[in-house]
């Protein structure tokens, strides 16, 4: 096992780290037994995407799961999106997983009579069917879903039935994480919930607004998951996790969906967001303006988050 010191923050005004985190620390070591910290260094933020080419403002929904209540499988929250995403016509709706929740009652007591997988694509299906063809329709996977792998980083969804993708070819499977590219705007997505698991293994001293340092953590250490031990119902495979969970580039919007408060928040330059879950009723909306001239900054994206 490596050797490891104790960090003493008495000397700090204001700290806050949490399990995993990748810092550095100006300190002294009077006795030998601890490292006593007068600075810490823990922001080493990536460089910002390029701007975006867009030629004229574009609409994105953002939902993320799990779609249905855990008293049943009609997914009516979805449904009454679908209505929605059918009358507004938005050019990109992103739908982050998980669709069936292994957690959900009805998956652990057994009573849905088709497979996961054909249930699954039964939902697809019938999302595909209420969208129009000029809303590509996006869809995040995620490792909690009872028909898919259960593992971090989260391929992408696969699709047995070979029609639905002839059929629907605005229907992008993506994996967990991922980094979409809507005309060179950058959209950073993951499934897990790191604001909470971050929130859970931190440690700090600092008053304000919580969530936001929460998600600043995520883009200050350039990780989509940067809790070390992973959260103990995560399934981490370290080597997908050290090629596929870092961004070299800050996304100019980063999807976190999570449990706690729904939030959107501007943070070194991206705009940041939970939609909270969509058996709440709740999905965000954004609307992106072009950039003039190469000028970008967050102020050309507002967004809200709404209830259906």
């Amino acid at each position: 096992m490596a050797d490891s010191i104790e960090l003493d923050f008495r000397n700090l005004k204001q700290y806050s780290v949490f399990s995993g985190q990748i810092v550095a620390v100006e300190a002294t070591n009077p006795i030998g037994d601890a490292l006593y910290v007068n600075q810490i260094f823990a922001k080493a933020y990536a460089p910002s995407a390029s701007a975006p080419r867009l030629e004229s403002k574009i609409n994105i929904f953002v939902a993320a799961g799990p779609f249905t209540a855990l008293s049943n499988t009609l997914y009516q929250p979805l449904w009454d999106l679908m209505e929605k995403i059918a009358s507004d016509e938005p050019h990109v709706l992103i739908l982050v997983g998980p669709f069936l929740e292994y957690t959900h009652p009805e998956v652990q007591n057994n009573l849905i009579r088709d497979t996961h997988q054909e249930f699954f694509e039964k939902i697809l299906t019938r999302i595909m069917e209420s969208t129009k063809k000029n809303t590509q329709v996006v869809l995040v996977a995620s490792n909690r879903d009872a028909h898919h792998e259960p593992i971090f980083p989260t391929p992408e969804y696969a699709v047995f039935n070979k029609k639905l993708l002839q059929n629907y070819r605005n229907l992008k499977l993506m994996p967990d994480p991922c980094i979409l590219d809507v005309a060179g705007l950058k959209i950073g997505v993951t499934s897990v919930d790191v604001i909470k698991h971050i929130g859970k293994e931190e440690i700090s001293n600092v008053t304000g607004d919580r969530l936001g340092r929460l998600a600043d953590h995520v883009l200050a250490q350039t990780c989509f998951y940067p809790v070390y031990p992973p959260f103990e119902d995560l399934n981490v495979d370290t080597d997908l996790w050290e090629k596929h969970a870092f961004f070299d580039q800050q996304p100019h919007v980063l999807i976190l969906p999570s449990d706690m408060r729904c939030y959107c928040k501007v943070i070194n330059e991206c705009v940041t967001l939970n939609p909270e879950r969509m058996h709440k009723h709740a999905y965000a909306r954004l609307s992106v303006k072009p950039a003039l001239g190469d000028k970008w900054n967050s102020s050309n994206i507002s967004c809200e988050i709404v209830k259906v």
